[in-house]
């Protein structure tokens, strides 16, 4: 028998079959690569004559860990964390070593990876393992230098029944021993087998970021204060300067305000009157929407999945509003003070209940289908389906099914060429959104003025991102480009550079009027350099304490590729070409390159000569 069939016995899947009094466990193999891999599934069975409750499946076992060094994983959750009421957590690792304490990991509410990879720095090989669908579970790890288990639990539900009879079939489990043990380079079959699943149908045949890309009215300034006559002004400059932008996105402020001078969210269509702020936007959503597409673009807007706190839509349906375990609402926001007794809060919507779902759908209809917006970047999203904190009113479905059911829902009314925008605080990387038709996930936070501390923490989750999705069945975003008053030349380049590598930039935003031709062409030419379909690796990825972003990016396509040299240090430090990059060439201007010293913040950007 096989290296890696004997590696996957000792987690303890090929054999298992657990009963209880009333239910049996099995596992199926679901597909397999003698040698390589395995993708599996487990089944509950109710034997018994009246129903059942199941909480999860645990998976448990004993893997074969390297003895010649310290064992390590790698995890998205082990740079950053997300928890919506208490911030985020900052770490200083990509690889974490194994103790004997157990860790576990995937409770972060902010779009994770949905999987893990054991190995070591000094060992040509590696343990790969991960969700290869998300229907109805999220899966939790645990982890310790002596054993290896994880759960598929069952976000938004404390369980479900399970009838007398009946059947219950968990997510598809892929299991590879990778050899490697680089993260970067362990997911080839993974994705291989995910490509034969279909899951990259919709990018490779309807998705349009790859080629028309988004104008955003936020960031660099804009800001709530986008306008109409805003959105006019741009037209004539993307017709000349943007050939690469093919949607113009209205960004949050367009939404009419209530009398206690509170901004409407997703409750912006119910009830009566305008829906739009009537006096940055005068002008009717249909009209709108006519002119932009009169001007050859296509229109889009932002919509942020919660509402506010003292909108007529909540005040009506109180039980329209999702709560955590203990019966509190989800809010987001600042708890009123004797200084602010009414502070603008957002609350997050319960899609199990009906009328919620019923109003959504309401929403799209009328956005997309009546006033005629092609593309939607879907804000704050993950609230309502990450948190696993979070129990929603009704039983019977999942977190993961009702993502599904709202993603297609939106799908149902959009083009099938318009754009679909999983926009979360600052995800990290989960190709499994694609099942439900969305195009793209936001990798990053809000660039906001483009402060350079900002760039480098982006520049550190984006290597974070891209470890473990070195295929891109939904497209990271690194939120947007454009110009900062706060940047130097140097450091302007460097974030171009960056967006440019790693084929993240989707998004231009900021007043694109106030800037010079010069800099509109560079920020064009940023978009055209941006290719979402090459592999991006960083070629220095730090086994130890991150102390800055990775200096070395490489980002390999079917035809060319492009090796970025990154010094984030505040003194000259010199470009050390690696030997690929011999006879490399500028890709700004296609001089040849010469190694030389890099400024403090400074960067290159290199086409290599195949």
């Amino acid at each position: 028998m096989n290296t890696s069939i004997q590696l996957i016995q000792t987690v303890g899947i090929e054999s298992l079959t657990a009963r209880s009094e009333n239910a049996t466990c099995t596992a199926r193999i679901v597909n397999e690569e003698p040698g390589e891999w395995l993708a599996l599934q487990a089944i509950v069975r109710n034997d018994s004559d009246k129903p059942i409750r199941l909480a999860g499946i645990e998976w448990t076992g004993n893997p074969v860990l390297p003895r010649k060094s310290p064992g390590r994983y790698f995890h998205t959750e082990n740079i950053r964390q997300d928890f919506f009421d208490t911030g985020t957590i900052y770490r200083d690792r990509y690889w974490k070593e194994l103790s004997d304490e157990a860790v576990e990991l995937g409770w972060s509410e902010d779009a994770v990876f949905p999987g893990v990879f054991l190995g070591s720095e000094n060992e040509p090989h590696g343990l790969f393992v991960a969700a290869a669908t998300q229907e109805r579970c999220h899966l939790i790890w645990r982890l310790s230098r002596t054993t290896f288990s994880f759960r598929e639990n069952l976000t938004g539900l404390d369980w479900i029944e399970l009838p007398a009879g009946g059947e219950w079939r968990g997510e598809t489990i892929f299991l590879a021993l990778a050899p490697t043990s680089d993260p970067q380079s362990a997911t080839d079959s993974y994705y291989a087998y995910l490509r034969k699943t279909g899951l990259f149908a919709r990018r490779d045949k309807s998705n349009p970021l790859p080629r028309q890309r988004i104008w955003c009215s936020w960031n660099y300034g804009i800001w709530a204060e986008t306008t109409e006559a805003l959105c006019y002004e741009h037209l004539p400059i993307f017709k000349k300067h943007f050939p690469t932008v093919g949607f113009l996105q209205i960004d949050d402020g367009y939404q009419r305000v209530y009398q206690n001078g509170h901004q409407a969210q997703i409750d912006f269509v119910y009830g009566a009157g305008p829906a739009f702020d009537q006096k940055k936007y005068p002008s009717s959503p249909r009209e709108f929407t006519s002119r932009i597409k009169a001007a050859g673009l296509r229109p889009a807007i932002w919509l942020g999945l919660w509402a506010t706190e003292s909108s007529p839509m909540l005040a009506e349906h109180p039980d329209w509003v999702l709560r955590l375990k203990d019966g509190s609402p989800l809010r987001v926001g600042p708890d009123p003070t004797p200084e602010h007794p009414d502070p603008r809060r957002q609350c997050v919507l319960d899609v199990s209940v009906p009328g919620v779902r019923d109003y959504l759908d309401f929403m799209c209809r009328t956005v997309f289908q009546e006033w005629g917006f092609e593309g939607v970047k879907l804000d704050f999203s993950s609230f309502a389906f990450e948190c696993k904190r979070c129990r929603y009113q009704n039983p019977g479905r999942t977190a993961p099914e009702y993502r599904r059911w709202l993603m297609e829902m939106f799908r149902k009314y959009l083009p099938v060429d318009g754009f679909f925008g999983w926009c979360v605080v600052c995800g990290t990387g989960n190709p499994l959104y694609a099942a439900g038709g969305a195009d793209y996930f936001r990798c990053a936070e809000d660039i906001g003025e483009g402060h350079w501390p900002m760039v480098k923490n982006i520049a550190t989750w984006c290597a974070n991102t891209g470890m473990l999705m070195q295929e891109r069945p939904i497209l990271p975003n690194i939120d947007s480009i454009g110009w900062s008053r706060y940047w130097t030349q140097t450091q302007w380049q460097t974030w171009l550079n960056l967006a440019a590598v790693t084929g993240m930039a989707i998004e231009v935003s900021g007043n694109l009027t106030q800037l010079d031709d010069a800099t509109l062409h560079r920020l064009n030419r940023t978009l055209e350099l941006s290719d979402p379909a090459r592999r991006v690796r960083c070629l220095d990825l730090p086994h130890g304490k991150v102390e800055s972003p990775p200096r070395l990016w490489l980002a390999e396509g079917n035809d060319e590729a492009y090796l970025a040299i990154f010094n984030w240090s505040d003194a000259p430090a010199t470009t050390d070409l690696p030997k690929l990059a011999e006879g490399a060439v500028d890709a700004w201007t296609g001089a040849s390159f010469r190694p030389s010293m890099l400024p403090p913040h400074g960067s290159v950007l290199l086409r290599l000569v195949k």
